[in-house]
């Protein structure tokens, strides 16, 4: 069964480069993400996350040349945030990606849509 997708996008005026780097630094999640991480940690090849008394593993895979950076589960690499930095004119373009399941309640998948939006114009906030 294919799953549901939601794209975001927003554009920043920054060089790709700048943003693919920032986004590309788990350490940075806090600052962009809130909802999803209040802190993070390396461990090992992996990011612990920690959120509202809980912590999990992520992987963050990054290649600057394709402008990818996906925030998968350590154990899922199909699940989780897929973002492409795309050039735009002088600036970049930033697109967000989220699965859900085909059933996915529309209350969830409008939350988690608009977490996407305020999360873009955090990026776009740090680094235009």
């Amino acid at each position: 069964m294919i799953n549901r997708a939601e794209h975001r996008s927003l554009g920043v005026a920054a060089a790709p480069a700048k943003v693919h780097a920032y986004l590309a630094d788990a350490s940075n999640l806090p600052s962009w993400a809130p909802a999803f991480a209040s802190s993070v940690s390396l461990s090992g090849a992996s990011w612990l996350v920690s959120r509202d008394g809980a912590e999990f593993a992520i992987d963050v895979l990054a290649d600057q040349r394709s402008g990818t950076v996906d925030f998968v589960a350590a154990g899922d690499h199909a699940r989780g945030l897929f973002a492409r930095v795309l050039p735009n004119g002088s600036g970049s373009e930033v697109v967000f990606t989220l699965m859900f399941e085909p059933d996915a309640p529309e209350g969830v998948v409008a939350a988690r849509t608009l977490t996407l939006e305020t999360e873009l114009a955090a990026v776009r906030d740090a680094c235009g």
